[in-house]
């Protein structure tokens, strides 16, 4: 596994990020084979045991996620924000820096739309999708944060 990871750190160190798109970088990086990981080049044992036990903690750790998620929509939707609504193609996203809930999208990096028209659309920061319901990439609306308010 050490050997796999060496070669998909070599073939990402020959990427140029910069390149593809403006401010984009690699961040650190996991391989797992179900009982053990390397993390930004360090081994370690997994410690999830795959018992009777683990689906309970699993839907514990799982309603923990959605109500955080939950409670940073909403924090944000009191905050001040600008919304757009229309027809827009995700066409670019940092996957690090993204969750999706039910139909609601939230970034806190970057993402690229393409608008009806096709012109592109760079939201930075954090930003808030409503998702055409069931589309991975259609969203009807989006939200971005107002700096310093």
């Amino acid at each position: 596994m050490k050997t796999q990871y060496e070669e998909i750190s070599r073939q990402l160190e020959r990427i140029d990020f910069e390149a593809l798109w403006p401010g984009f970088h690699p961040y650190p990086f996991a391989l797992y084979d179900g009982a053990h990981a390397i993390l930004d080049g360090q081994f370690m044992a997994c410690p999830v045991s795959l018992d009777r036990e683990a689906p309970a903690s699993w839907v514990r750790v799982l309603s923990e996620r959605t109500t955080r998620r939950e409670t940073l929509i909403r924090a944000f939707l009191e905050e001040s924000h600008t919304t757009v609504k229309g027809s827009f193609r995700i066409c670019g996203y940092d996957p690090m820096h993204l969750w999706r809930e039910g139909d609601t999208l939230y970034s806190t990096s970057f993402l690229a739309l393409a608008d009806e028209a096709g012109n592109t659309v760079t939201l930075t920061g954090r930003a808030l999708l409503q998702m055409l319901p069931g589309s991975p990439d259609t969203a009807l609306a989006y939200s971005t944060a107002i700096p310093g308010t």
